[in-house]
């Protein structure tokens, strides 16, 4: 779900569903623009780094995305900047919850 909400035209068309979280949003998007890492590298790393998940599965429209994600793993990301970007909203944190239509 990560590689669909970072997306423009899926974020374009779902804008108002995720606006009350419009300042966290924003908080990731200025530390992502202040560090040398893609919104993919970060997220990526962030699953990683959670000792009880094993493996990830991703989905892919292209080769592009294909590669965009296999270039974003492996490296070795600190994630102390992003300490403060977090939500316990289950509206926000379940895909399965969002209400896109």
């Amino acid at each position: 779900m990560l590689g669909r909400f970072f997306c423009k035209e899926f974020f374009c068309q779902t804008i108002n569903y995720f606006r009350k979280w419009s300042k966290l949003f924003l908080k990731f998007d200025e530390k992502v623009n202040n560090s040398c890492l893609t919104p993919l590298a970060i997220c990526l790393a962030f699953v990683f780094e959670i000792e009880d998940i094993d493996n990830v599965i991703v989905g892919v429209q292209d080769l592009n995305q294909l590669k965009e994600i296999l270039h974003s793993l492996g490296k070795e990301i600190c994630l102390d900047d992003f300490d403060d970007i977090y939500s316990n909203d289950i509206d926000l944190v379940n895909p399965g919850k969002w209400r896109l239509s």
